[in-house]
C-alpha cells in the first residue's frame, strides 16, 4: 500500500535529532515497557558519527518550528509519567499534532528534528539511488489500523538502541525485523514511514531468483575516476557501513543460499566479513543500523517457504493485514480532499496567509515541507494532506479540528458521497475476500484485489468529471468500477457475478443499472486525437529524431467495431491516467494491435519486446557488454574482475572507464561499454513499451520491475553503480499475455504483487459474427477482379474494382467457413485441428481473405497466340482454394482434410 497509508499516533516516544526520551527509571530486560519508542537518528551528513541530542534550545537557527502543546514544550515529568500530545509526521509535511487513538500502541514524536537535516547532501559514498527518499506522491493517511503495525515495528526498533536499552539494564537486540503480508497491505510503506519520520536514510533491496551476493556484499568493479578496477560496496556493506536502515524486499523469493550469506546479520552480529575483497575486510556494523525484511506469504507465485532456522532468526514477526471498508474510505477521502486542496489553493496566491489563521496546524507543515526544499505545490500538498488528516479520521480528541478547518475541508466538494464510498469499499472487501478464497477467479486468477484500486476508481471519476462536469455522476462511477472490478475476469460467471454484486453495492439491485457505452470512433487532426470519450494529445515530431522509426504505421484493416472503440477508449483512459496496463487474452484477440493503432494514431514511438523463459534483467535493464579487439578474443566480468571470456582467466593491465567504455590504457581500445536495457532506454526517451508474453519470463525477471510500476516511475541500475533512473513523463508500460492455462503451456502465473500494480483487462477471442464480418468487410474494401492478362508476364493488364454489396457478400462467406470450422473442430470432428495449429481466429480470417483477394492460380489458362486475355475471374474457385490453402493443407489426418476441403467446395457451390 505504499500509494496511500495510515498513520494515527498515540503514546510511544520517537527521538528524531538523537536526543533521549527516558519513561521511567531503569527496568529489567523482560520489564521493557512497550508504550517508550526512542528512535535515534544520525544527522544525514555524518552518518558514522556519534549522535549528539540537540533540541530547538540549542540550535535555534536550523531547529523547525515548535508545535503547538509538543513535547519539548512540557515539563520533563510529563515526558516520564504524563499522556503527552502525540505528533503526527508526514514527509511532505513535517509533522502536525494528534492525540492517542483507541487500543493501538500509540506513537509520539517528541523533538522535531532540525530542518537542516533534512535538506543537507547525504554522505558522499552515500547510494542516492538505493536511499528511499518520500517525494509528492508519498501520501500517507492516518489509520488506527496501520499505526498498530508501525508502533509494533518501533517497540522492535527501540529495542536495538544501545542507549535506550543501557537505562534498563538490558542488552540491545539488532536482530532483523520481518513484516509478511498480502500485496499492497502496508509492509514497506511502514519502514519508508517510521525512516522518514526519524530522519535515517533507507537502502531497499528488491531481492529475488538472481539476486547474487555480488550485488549484496560488493566486488571490484572498474574504476570510474582513474584506471584499473576498485572495491564497491554492494547495498548491505554500504547500510552496515554507514548505519543506514536495510529493508531486504521480498525475501522469499532469493535463493536459500543467498539468504544463508545473510544470517550472521539476521542474527544481530555486528560486522559483516567481507570473503570477495583481498583483505577480507571486517565491515562493524554502524550503531544506527537496522535491518527489516519484508515478503508475500509462499503462496505467491514464486514465492519459497523459508527455512525453519531463518524464520527463527527473526525475534520480531509482524503479520500486516489489509485496511478494513471504514479505513479504506478515510485513505479515499483524505486523499481527495488533499488533491482538491492544492487545486484550491494553487489559484490564490495569499492561501498561506489565510492557512496561517485558519489552521496553525496545515500552516506548520507548509513551513516545514519549505524547510524542507520543497517546490510550492508540494508544499501545498503537505499542508493540505495533514489538514485533511485531522478533519477526516476524526482522531483529535486532545487537539480537535476547529470550526474553521472543517470549514476549509468541507469547501472541497466530495466526489463521492460517504455512503457510496462505503459501499465501494465494503463490495471492494467482499471481493478480494471471494478471490483470496478461491470463490471467484478459478479461471484466470488468483485476481488480487487492494487499495491502489480504491484510489485508482476515485482518481478516475474526479478526471471524467473535470474534463466532463455534466456527465452523470452514477454513470461515471458504474462505467469505472466495471472497467476496474469486472473487466479483468476470464469467466462469465466471475463477471456476471462481480457485476451482480457491484448493482448491489452501488444501487441496492442487481437490475435497472445505469448504462454508459462508449460509442463513435477515432477522430485525430495535428493536435489531438479523440477515441470515444477520451481525448490524447498527438506528439508534434522532431524530423531529425531517428527513433521515429519506432512510430507504427496505421492499420488500415483496423476496423472500428463498438467492441473496438471500447477497448481502444479504455487504452486511452489508462494512457492519459499514467496506469500500467495488463491485458490478458487468448491467442489473436487485440491484444498488441489495439495498443500499436493507439501509438500509430497519437504519432508516439513504441518498443516491443517478446519475453520468453531466457529473458533476463540485463535485456530489460542493461549491462556492461564486451567490445571485441579481434576476432580471437573477447572479455566478460567475473565477480568485478575483467577475464578473457575463452580462457576465465583475469586480464591484466591497467583500464579506465570513460563515457561507459572501459578504455585499455596500453592500447587505447574499448573493451566494455554500458548498454542501457530496452526498458531503461525507453524510460529516459519517453516511449511507449509492450512487454509482450509478459508470462514467459522468469518471475524472479519481472519482480525486478515493480519500483517502475509503481507511481514513482523509477529504477535504481545496481548493476550500475546504483544509478537512479525516473521516468520521462511521457513513458507507458503495457504487458500483454495468454493465460496461464493449460491451453498455452509455459505460461506462469504472474504473482500478486506484480498483477495489482497493473490495470488489468480481460481480452475475449471475438466471435461474434457480426463483428467478424465488420472486420473481414474492411480486409475486403479495395478488392478487384482481373479484367485483363497479359499472358507474356502473366500479370495483370487491366483491374476492374468490385462494388461494396459483393464485397460485403465475400466477408460474409468467409465469417460463415470460419465459425463452421470452429464448431467441427469443438465437436471433435476435426480431430488433430487445434495439435495442428488451426485456431481459426482473425489471424486464419486475414490469411484466407489475402488468399482470396490475390490468387489467380488455375484462374487463366495460357494461350500464346493471345498476349491479352480479358477473361472471367471463378470466385467459386478462388474460395474452394482458399479453403484449401488456408484450413487444410496442414492438417495430418487425411480424412480432416477432406472434410475440409468439401466444406469448401460447399460454400464455393453457394457463392
Amino acid at each position: 500500500m505504499d500509494a496511500a497509508m495510515g498513520i494515527q499516533q498515540g503514546g510511544n516516544t520517537v527521538n528524531r535529532a538523537g536526543g533521549t526520551v527516558r519513561n521511567g527509571g531503569p527496568q529489567s530486560a523482560a520489564s521493557l515497557p512497550n508504550d517508550v519508542v526512542n528512535i535515534q537518528a544520525p544527522p544525514l551528513t555524518q552518518p558514522q558519527a556519534a549522535t549528539t541530542p540537540q533540541t530547538a534550545a540549542t540550535t535555534p537557527q536550523s531547529a523547525a518550528p515548535m508545535a503547538p502543546n509538543s513535547l519539548a514544550q512540557q515539563p520533563q515529568s510529563a515526558a516520564i509519567s504524563g499522556a503527552p500530545t502525540s505528533l503526527f509526521v508526514e514527509p511532505e509535511a513535517g509533522w502536525m499534532p494528534q492525540s492517542a487513538v483507541g487500543s493501538a500502541t500509540p506513537l509520539n514524536v517528541s523533538t522535531p528534528i532540525a530542518a537542516a537535516a533534512q535538506t543537507e547532501a547525504p554522505p558522499p559514498d552515500a547510494d542516492p539511488g538505493a536511499r528511499w527518499l518520500i517525494g509528492p506522491r508519498g501520501r500517507l493517511v492516518t489509520t488506527k489500523s496501520a499505526v498498530d503495525v508501525l508502533s509494533k515495528i518501533s517497540q522492535a526498533v527501540n529495542l536495538a538502541d544501545a542507549d535506550y536499552c543501557k537505562a534498563f539494564g538490558a542488552q540491545p537486540d539488532r536482530s532483523a525485523i520481518l513484516l509478511t503480508g498480502g500485496t499492497g497491505a502496508g509492509k514497506t510503506a511502514g519502514i519508508k514511514c517510521l525512516a522518514s519520520y526519524t530522519g535515517n536514510p533507507l537502502v531497499r533491496v528488491n531481492l529475488h531468483d538472481n539476486t547474487d551476493e555480488l550485488e549484496l556484499f560488493g566486488g571490484y568493479k572498474p574504476n570510474p575516476k582513474g584506471p584499473g578496477f576498485t572495491w564497491v560496496d554492494g547495498l548491505v556493506t554500504s547500510a552496515v557501513r554507514n548505519g543506514y536502515w536495510l529493508m531486504l524486499d521480498e525475501l522469499n523469493l532469493a535463493e536459500p543460499a543467498v539468504l544463508e550469506r545473510l544470517n550472521a546479520l539476521l542474527d544481530g552480529d555486528d560486522f559483516v566479513v567481507l570473503t570477495e575483497k583481498s583483505d577480507g575486510e571486517v565491515v562493524k556494523a554502524h550503531q544506527d543500523l537496522r535491518v527489516f525484511a519484508t515478503m508475500n506469504p509462499s503462496s505467491y507465485e514464486g514465492r519459497k517457504d523459508l527455512s525453519a532456522a531463518m524464520m527463527d532468526r527473526f525475534k520480531k514477526k509482524i503479520w500486516v493485514d489489509q485496511l478494513p471498508p471504514e479505513e479504506m474510505v478515510q485513505v479515499v477521502k483524505a486523499t481527495d480532499i488533499a488533491n482538491g486542496l492544492v487545486g484550491a489553493w494553487s489559484n490564490d496566491p495569499k492561501w498561506l496567509d489565510k492557512l496561517k489563521t485558519a489552521s496553525p496546524t496545515a500552516f506548520e507543515s507548509a513551513q516545514q515541507a519549505e524547510a524542507q526544499g520543497y517546490k510550492a505545490k508540494d508544499q501545498m500538498f503537505a499542508a493540505a494532506l495533514a489538514l485533511a488528516n485531522k478533519v477526516v479520521t476524526g482522531n483529535h480528541d486532545e487537539d480537535p479540528p476547529t470550526n474553521a478547518e472543517k470549514q476549509m475541508v468541507n469547501s472541497i466538494p466530495q466526489k463521492l458521497d460517504d455512503k457510496v464510498l462505503m459501499s465501494l469499499a465494503m463490495f471492494h472487501s467482499k471481493i478480494a475476500a471471494m478471490c483470496e478464497k478461491r470463490e471467484l477467479g478459478k479461471k484466470g486468477g488468483p485476481y488480487p484485489f487492494t487499495l491502489r484500486d480504491m484510489l485508482k476508481l476515485t482518481q478516475r471519476v474526479d478526471n471524467d468529471r473535470k474534463t466532463n462536469p455534466n456527465a452523470n455522476p452514477q454513470q461515471l462511477l458504474w462505467r469505472h468500477s466495471v472497467d476496474l472490478y469486472v473487466n479483468r475476469f476470464m469467466s462469465d460467471v466471475d463477471r456476471d457475478r462481480v457485476t451482480d454484486q457491484l448493482g448491489v453495492a452501488l444501487f441496492g439491485t442487481k437490475s435497472n443499472r445505469p448504462g454508459l457505452t462508449v460509442t463513435g470512433d477515432a477522430k485525430c487532426d495535428d493536435k489531438n486525437c479523440t477515441i470515444g470519450d477520451v481525448t490524447l494529445p498527438v506528439n508534434q515530431l522532431d524530423p531529425n529524431n531517428k527513433d521515429n522509426s519506432y512510430i507504427p504505421k496505421i492499420n488500415p484493416n483496423f476496423t472500428w467495431t463498438a467492441s473496438t472503440v471500447d477497448k481502444v477508449a479504455a487504452l486511452a483512459r489508462s494512457v492519459k491516467l499514467d496506469e500500467p496496463v495488463l491485458i490478458v487474452g487468448p491467442t489473436a484477440a487485440g491484444k498488441t494491435t489495439g495498443i500499436r493503432q493507439l501509438a500509430a494514431m497519437t504519432k508516439t514511438q513504441l518498443r516491443r519486446f517478446n519475453l520468453s523463459m531466457g529473458t533476463d534483467t540485463s535485456q530489460l535493464i542493461g549491462g556492461y557488454y564486451p567490445i571485441e579487439r579481434d576476432s580471437n578474443q573477447s572479455y566478460q566480468f567475473k565477480n568485478g574482475v575483467l577475464c578473457d571470456s575463452a580462457t576465465g582467466k583475469p586480464i591484466e593491465g591497467k583500464y579506465e572507464l570513460k563515457g561507459g567504455k572501459l578504455i585499455d590504457l596500453n592500447s587505447g581500445e574499448a573493451l566494455f561499454q554500458w548498454r542501457d536495457g530496452i526498458l531503461v532506454d525507453a524510460m529516459k526517451k519517453g516511449q511507449w513499451v509492450i512487454l509482450d508474453e509478459i508470462n514467459l519470463a522468469e518471475p524472479s525477471v519481472l519482480e525486478r520491475l515493480n519500483s517502475l510500476l509503481d507511481p514513482d516511475r523509477m529504477l535504481v541500475l545496481t548493476e550500475k553503480d546504483g544509478e537512479k533512473v525516473v521516468a520521462n513523463s511521457n513513458f507507458r508500460i503495457f504487458g500483454t499475455m495468454n493465460p496461464a492455462t493449460g491451453e498455452y503451456e509455459g505460461r506462469n502465473e504472474l504473482s500478486p504483487a506484480m498483477r495489482n500494480r497493473f490495470t488489468e483487462r480481460w481480452y475475449p477471442e471475438i466471435l461474434d459474427k457480426g463483428e467478424l464480418t465488420a472486420i473481414a468487410t474492411k480486409m475486403f474494401e479495395g478488392t478487384s477482379k482481373v479484367a485483363q492478362m497479359d499472358m507474356n508476364t502473366l500479370m495483370p493488364a487491366k483491374m476492374q474494382p468490385m462494388d461494396a454489396n459483393f464485397n460485403k457478400k465475400l466477408a460474409e462467406t468467409a465469417v460463415d467457413i470460419l465459425l463452421d470450422l470452429r464448431k467441427m473442430a469443438d465437436d471433435g470432428q476435426l480431430q488433430t485441428a487445434h495439435k495442428d495449429g488451426y485456431r481459426y481466429t482473425i489471424r486464419s480470417l486475414e490469411t484466407f481473405v489475402r488468399f482470396v483477394r490475390t490468387a489467380p492460380e488455375g484462374l487463366v489458362t495460357p494461350d500464346p497466340k493471345n498476349i491479352r486475355k480479358t477473361i472471367t475471374y471463378d470466385w467459386k474457385k478462388t474460395i474452394a482454394d482458399g479453403v484449401k490453402y488456408t484450413f487444410a493443407d496442414g492438417l495430418r489426418e487425411p480424412e480432416s482434410r477432406k472434410l475440409v476441403e468439401a466444406k469448401g467446395q460447399q460454400y464455393a457451390q453457394k457463392f
